[in-house]
This record gives C-alpha cells, sequence and structure tokens, in this order.
C-alpha cells in the first residue's frame, strides 16, 4: 500500500538547497572526469598536428573549469554555513519564523549568493557564447545563421540584469 502524505507537508527550503548541493556535486565529479577525457584528447591533437594550445575551445573550457568550481565551492561554503555554524544561545524556532539554515539561504545580500548567481550567469554567457562560435564556424562564417542564437544570448544577459529573486523584499533578516 503506498504511504501518503497529508497535503500541508511540503519540501522545506534549507532541504531542497541540501539535495541541491548534493546533486551538484554530484554532477561536479562527471564534469571534472569528462574534462579530464576533454583535455587529453586536446592535448593529443595538438601534438599530433604541432598545434598551439592556445585555441578556443582549450581556453573556453579552462575559463568554463574556473568558474563552475568556483561556483561549486560558494556552494558548498554557504551549505556549511548553513548547516554545520555553531547556533548563538539567543537564537529560539518558532512556527513562523526561519530556522538558521534558511536565514543563511534566504539571505540574498550575502556577498557569497550574489557571486553565485554571477558565477552561474558568467557560466552560462561563456558556454553560450561558444556555442554560437561553433555554430559560426560550422555553418562556413553564415552571419544569418547566429543571428537568433545571439539576440536570445543578449536577452539572457539582460534577463539577469534586472534579477531580483522572489520575494527578497519581504524577508525580514
Amino acid at each position: 500500500m503506498p504511504m501518503s502524505f497529508p497535503a500541508t507537508m511540503s519540501l522545506r527550503f534549507d532541504g531542497s538547497q541540501l539535495a541541491a548541493a548534493f546533486s551538484e556535486s554530484l554532477f561536479y565529479g562527471i564534469y571534472i572526469v569528462l574534462l579530464v577525457q576533454c583535455i587529453e584528447a586536446l592535448l593529443y591533437r595538438a601534438k599530433t598536428r604541432c598545434e598551439s594550445l592556445v585555441r578556443p575551445v582549450p581556453i573556453t573550457a579552462a575559463i568554463l573549469f574556473t568558474t563552475i568550481t568556483a561556483h561549486w565551492i560558494l556552494d558548498l561554503l554557504l551549505a556549511f554555513e548553513a548547516f554545520i555554524r555553531p547556533l548563538g544561545e539567543d537564537h529560539c524556532t518558532t512556527c513562523t519564523s526561519h530556522n538558521p539554515a534558511e536565514l543563511v539561504y534566504l539571505n540574498y545580500t550575502d556577498p557569497k549568493y550574489v557571486s553565485l548567481a554571477a558565477l552561474y550567469v558568467l557560466s552560462t554567457l561563456i558556454g553560450d557564447g561558444f556555442m554560437i562560435y561553433r555554430l559560426y564556424i560550422i555553418w562556413s562564417r553564415n552571419v544569418l545563421i547566429i543571428i537568433p542564437s545571439t539576440i536570445l544570448c543578449l536577452g539572457l544577459a539582460g534577463l539577469f540584469d534586472n534579477f531580483e529573486p522572489e520575494g527578497s523584499s519581504e524577508i525580514p533578516l
């Protein structure tokens, strides 16, 4: 017989953030394995063709590695701050107040949170920009092919420029 849950039971915000950190760590490990394989292929290709490694693919891979790793580290730092940080004696949780982990994750003005968002946007724009470049090269430098993708990428950049988390002005910290 399947287990039933009350209609009011929902996933807590701090629990979803912890699950997201776990998932991000899992996918970061997969990313590292794929990155090592990519670097090996690029080194082999450069050696056999007597090419330089200062080309768009290795440079983009290095920049993306830096931004993705920094994002992962900041995410883990926030998780440690939220779940491992010792509580003060004056902290009391009531049904209407936020628990300490929620207070950490709902503090959108924290430099770590702002950096997380900026690194996410930067990684997305670098990846999208590189894909647009590859489209341009593969389609024989045809500008008409990259116009829609470029407009979408610029729109994404403008969207993140005006981003404010939902309810960020309503949460008393």
